[in-house]
């Protein structure tokens, strides 16, 4: 009988073992699985920190753009703008000798260019 119970008492040492082992194995197993759980989040942050940087990026270029074709039109503005004041300066050089011509008495100034007459009928003699 005090066999019977010493090969009793082995296999549940075997058992219990076995059932220690099986634990230990579930353990490594979990902590793996949290590991490649918070490696996998990790990855979707940064995936998330890329996407939203290049949408950043974008959004400054689309800015950076959008003041280019400003300025380029303020500048295409003032290029304008000096052309009429050319064109403004250089009729008033002419107006003199045009005045010093003698007109007839329906009008005081006559110019031959019709867009001309028209400049200096809206800016006055």
């Amino acid at each position: 009988q005090q066999q019977q119970q010493q090969k009793s008492l082995q296999m549940q040492e075997m058992q219990l073992r076995q059932i220690e082992e099986e634990r230990r194995q579930q353990q490594q197993q979990l902590q793996v699985e949290q590991q490649l759980l918070e490696r996998q989040r990790q990855l979707e942050q940064r995936e998330k920190q890329m996407q939203l940087q290049q949408e950043m990026q974008q959004r400054d270029q689309e800015q950076l753009e959008q003041q280019l074709r400003a300025q380029r039109m303020q500048e295409q503005q003032m290029l304008q703008q000096q052309v009429q004041l050319q064109q403004q300066q250089q009729m008033q050089l002419e107006r003199p000798q045009l005045d010093s011509q003698p007109s007839s008495s329906a009008a005081p100034f006559q110019a031959q260019d019709p867009l001309a007459k028209r400049q200096m009928l809206r800016t006055g003699p």
